[in-house]
């Protein structure tokens, strides 16, 4: 009579062995991609740090560019 129940009770903990070891692969998965989550939130708040520096620099060197003229035409009528 044990031996009829030896075989499925030795399926059944192959089984459940098995299933933990996929258990404990999810979870390392879900580990990973919580970091690659993680890691994409920081790149996209740089990128938007750095596009707001661009339009920054953007503003300052038109300005500049308008200073330069307004500068120039000044050193020309001193100059006269």
């Amino acid at each position: 009579m044990q031996k009829i129940y030896a075989e499925p009770q030795k399926e059944m903990e192959a089984k459940f062995k098995e299933l933990k070891s996929l258990e404990a692969k999810k979870v390392k998965f879900v580990d990973a991609i919580d970091a690659s989550n993680n890691v994409l939130a920081d790149v996209n708040e740089q990128l938007k740090k750095a596009e707001a520096m661009i339009i920054k620099t953007k503003f300052l060197i038109s300005k500049a560019g308008s200073v330069h003229t307004e500068e120039t035409a000044r050193l020309g009528q001193l100059n006269a």
